[in-house]
């Protein structure tokens, strides 16, 4: 990766940074892969994934994936076998994408799913079944961010991760940065995706849980590993039930 100030160059490719985005010095239009990230965040994933070298994820998917960008970027660093994206918004793909995907042969490796809200637990099952009918290996979540619709993903996704599996959920720490605390904030008052790390963290220390081997949280991102345990097919995966709490 190649970083400059607005924008990311990876094997060929132009990712314009959202974060940075500034139309006065933007001279290719449209002819770009979009990418809310940065690299202070790519950096943490690097050494992180650096140090699980053994683990090269063959299916992967992704809620939230904005216009396409973070799919193409996924595809780039782990050349899995498929990776599926899922976002709440209509189809924002753009000719550049639509290019990369024609003249890399990619049409059958990487699926994109519009208008699919990441709280349609049934219809997100279906999709992961249907793409991915040998189990996922690695599950980003960057979609709403919101407690009860990341919760409601985490239980119906994580069941069909294969073991030594990854679910990560990024911006857990939303609610700790001052822009979200504001009295004029849209966020200000929803519930703390926070409380999710937390549930996750009673499950991991619960004798209840075997099906989480463990929990790491870093800035920006937390990441859970599926242990070897098998889900009853005929269980609904909740939460509260692999948690143990004290009667008060």
């Amino acid at each position: 990766m190649s970083w400059l100030p607005d924008r990311m160059l990876m094997n060929d490719l132009v990712f314009r940074l959202q974060y940075y985005k500034n139309d006065a010095t933007w001279e290719l239009g449209d002819d770009c892969l979009l990418l809310i990230k940065n690299k202070l965040l790519m950096d943490s994933y690097k050494a992180y994934f650096g140090q699980k070298s053994g683990f090269t994820p063959s299916y992967i998917f992704e809620l939230g994936m904005f216009s396409g960008g973070s799919i193409a970027l996924w595809h780039e660093i782990f050349q899995p076998k498929k990776i599926v994206g899922a976002d709440l918004r209509e189809n924002k793909e753009n000719d550049y994408f639509r290019r990369y995907i024609a003249q890399n042969g990619l049409s059958d490796r990487i699926k994109t799913y519009w208008k699919t809200n990441q709280a349609d637990t049934a219809r997100l099952r279906q999709i992961a079944l249907a793409e991915l009918p040998e189990g996922i290996d690695l599950v980003f979540d960057d979609a709403s961010h919101m407690y009860e619709a990341t919760k409601q993903s985490f239980e119906a996704l994580f069941p069909l991760l294969r073991p030594g599996g990854l679910y990560i959920i990024e911006d857990w720490n939303w609610s700790h940065s001052a822009a979200c605390q504001r009295e004029d904030s849209i966020w200000r008052d929803k519930i703390e995706l926070t409380r999710l790390i937390f549930d996750l963290a009673e499950a991991v220390g619960s004798s209840s849980s075997a099906y989480i081997s463990s929990l790491q949280v870093f800035d920006g991102y937390a990441v859970v590993e599926k242990s070897g345990r098998k889900f009853d097919p005929g269980e609904q995966f909740r939460l509260e039930r692999i948690i143990s709490r004290r009667q008060v």
